[in-house]
């Protein structure tokens, strides 16, 4: 049996108003120090640190320049979706894209100040071909040159716009249509590299996927294998060497791994989330506990410090955790009634409590459950939503799907690009038909990306298509939240889109619109370990459709609920998505599913004398994958001769020899399937380290 530490302390103390850069922010801000609830085995306590919080800053929301903005959208609400710091570690950087700025706090002096981001001029070509493109509508940013320089992500418009410091636009970039981008990652060398909805990172020229992200000087790769452990891969661009560290489960299964970065010790930093106890199937089964930690590596890949995070469901957030220099490790948590910005400081542990730390822990960990209240609606009431499909009768209609084609029309969905005149859009307050008032998202003539979201909308592509060129209102975001438009109806006729289950009952074929309360019974209710691409994630109110898990453990989803109020494809952590329960169509089959295509992950370079592990996955046609480590065939090679390589393979793990210099050999895998072999390989350096040290750091 097991023996563990409880530990639980805090230091409270105040701080005068910070002002900021031309303007003051008039907030006062409050510094803390607070250990999380940690639960330590006792083997390892003399050795394991912990990390204390201390509460940098609390904004309310809203618009006024001591405030951060909140957008409300179906069922999600959003703010901020990440926090980065600068190479330097002085500055750290919000994106408040409705307030159009940039957020900068000085981590020297602790003040804020803002960029105010101007606006972005469009030619009249241009304006008479593009959607509008506006700060407000800015997905994600990165930083350049110490803070002078600020790429800003717009998804929807396929672009991403150069800002320099004082906040004008320098140049315009275009993405390819092959990328779905939900991320922007700046790099000194490698330029601009984009996080795909497929899984997969980009350089901004290339659509051939990176094998290992570049950050800083160092190239990472995160694999988890299974919910008990998981790999992270590091690479040094600059001496060629690599290491690895596993990453184990502590309390629960391991579901998400995420790489925060480096210090300038070169410890490692991770966010992991574990689920505790099985999941139940049962009808009224309570949502899933999942803790979430913050952890510290050292080079040699030893567990050095662990503390349990706060998450919040109340606001999407993309990139929550950045780490300085220094190893200060930055949280932005928003909740209900504020925005919080935390800074977590890694240490020994302490035996000191403290009378306030209670309350400040409460308050950060307030908003575990969603309350409907806080949200828009995403869905009309399902006691009256049977409105029938709008899709034309035809043969095998009423035939089963493959999983190919349910993803295949939610693609279609999220990447339809469609022109809006002046017919298809109403004014700011919306224009009545009847009883029902039409309030359309989209306010600017121009071609857009995506099917709006439309309340109780029902509707085809095709349907959609000829409802715009008779005229009616290109989507209709006046939901029962809104007070203009309070009652129980499926929305106007005028208005064509989609809601979220909307979307669902058109990719699933179905002949009428089935709510959230009515998916489930024509669906089997399923693990979320089971998921497959075309079962789906659903709770009161709302439904995703799941694509795929990508390498690090989140859930990817197509959904009728984005900022800019569309369909969408975003990927969620297992936290943000403890409430909802996932289901199968009953429909749904996958006798069109192929091996498509092999990969392995590993370490790209080894010190002789060492070993490492590798593995392989395969993916499927219908976008499905599985780890089939344990089932190719491992060999390695020279890239010019037949020789003898100076490695060789045991199970999944590489072996090095001896080398009198460095050497380059080859990692192949070879997997049969179905008839079809499929080969992947990858190269892998060996190190003379006799006159240099073993490790790569």
């Amino acid at each position: 049996m097991k023996t563990f530490i409880f530990h639980f302390s805090l230091v409270y103390s105040r701080q005068t108003r910070l002002g900021g850069n031309q303007q003051k922010m008039n907030r006062q801000l409050i510094q803390g120090l607070l250990t999380s609830l940690v639960i330590y085995p006792m083997t390892s306590v003399a050795a394991l640190h912990t990390f204390t919080a201390h509460e940098v800053a609390s904004f309310e929301w809203g618009t006024e320049a001591e405030q951060i903005a909140l957008t409300q959208a179906p069922a999600n609400n959003f703010g901020p979706p990440s926090v980065l710091v600068d190479e330097t570690g002085r500055s750290l950087y919000l994106l408040d894209s409705e307030n159009q700025r940039i957020l900068v706090f000085n981590t020297t002096n602790n003040t804020f100040s803002s960029i105010w981001l101007s606006s972005i001029p469009l030619s009249p070509k241009q304006a008479s071909s593009s959607a509008p493109l506006s700060p407000k509508n800015a997905d994600d940013l990165c930083v350049m040159d110490d803070g002078m320089h600020f790429y800003l992500l717009f998804s929807r418009n396929q672009k991403v716009i150069l800002y320099n410091r004082t906040g004008k636009v320098i140049r315009t970039y275009p993405i390819g249509n092959d990328i779905i981008p939900i991320g922007i990652r700046c790099h000194k060398e490698n330029g601009l590299v984009f996080e795909a909805f497929d899984g997969q990172f980009y350089h901004q020229y290339d659509n051939k996927a990176l094998v290992q992200i570049p950050i800083g000087k160092y190239a990472f790769h995160v694999e988890r294998h299974n919910d008990s452990q998981g790999t992270i891969w590091l690479h040094n661009n600059e001496t060629e060497l690599g290491g690895e560290i596993s990453v184990k489960s502590q309390t629960g299964l391991l579901k998400t791994i995420n790489f925060i970065g480096l210090d300038k010790d070169k410890n490692i930093y991770l966010s992991v989330e574990e689920v505790v106890g099985e999941e139940s199937l049962t009808e009224n089964s309570k949502a899933e506990n999942v803790r979430r930690f913050l952890r510290k590596y050292t080079p040699k890949g030893e567990l050095l410090a662990q503390v349990q995070l706060p998450y919040s469901l109340y606001a999407y957030t993309y990139q929550d955790l950045a780490v300085t220099p220094s190893g200060d490790v930055f949280q932005i948590v928003p909740l209900k009634d504020s925005f919080e910005v935390v800074k977590w400081r890694s240490g020994v542990q302490t035996k000191r409590r403290s009378a306030n730390s209670h309350k400040l822990s409460q308050k950060l960990f307030s908003y575990t459950e969603s309350q409907s209240k806080d949200f828009h609606p995403s869905e009309t009431d399902d006691g009256v939503a049977q409105q029938k499909s709008d899709r034309p009768k035809q043969r095998g209609y009423r035939k089963s799907l493959s999983r190919k084609q349910i993803i295949r029309q939610a693609r279609a969905y999220a990447n339809h690009r469609f022109k809006v005149r002046s017919a298809n859009i109403t004014p700011r307050r919306g224009t009545r038909y009847g009883r029902k008032r039409v309030i359309t998202p989209i306010r600017r003539r121009g071609s857009y990306r995506g099917i709006p979201y439309k309340w109780g909308g029902n509707n085809s592509i095709a349907s959609f298509k000829a409802g715009l060129r008779a005229g009616k209102k290109a989507g209709d975001k006046c939901t029962a939240k809104n007070r203009r438009c309070r009652g129980k109806y499926f929305g106007s006729s005028r208005a064509v889109g989609v809601d979220c289950s909307g979307l669902i009952s058109q990719v699933w074929g179905l002949e009428k619109k089935y709510g959230t309360s009515r998916l489930p019974r024509i669906s089997a209710r399923i693990s979320k370990n089971k998921l497959r691409p075309g079962d789906i994630l659903n709770k009161p109110g709302h439904v995703m459709l799941f694509s795929h898990k990508n390498r690090r453990g989140r859930f990817c989803v197509y959904e009728a609920s984005a900022r800019d109020w569309k369909v969408a494809a975003r990927c969620y952590s297992r936290s943000q998505i403890r409430e909802y329960r996932a289901y199968r169509y009953n429909r749904a089959h996958s006798s069109n599913k192929r091996p498509a295509k092999l990969y392995v992950y590993g370490s790209t370079s080894l010190a002789e004398r060492q070993s490492g592990s590798y593995t392989a996955k395969l993916r499927y046609s219908d976008g499905s994958s599985k780890e089939v480590t344990s089932r190719v065939s491992w060999t390695v090679k020279r890239p010019y001769d037949k020789s003898r390589p100076p490695a060789y393979f045991s199970g999944s793990r590489l072996h090095t020899k001896s080398v009198n210099r460095d050497e380059k050999v080859y990692v192949k895998a070879s997997y049969t399937e179905k008839g079809k072999r499929l080969i992947a390989q990858t190269p892998v350096f060996i190190r003379n380290t006799r006159s240099q040290g073993w490790w790569w750091w």
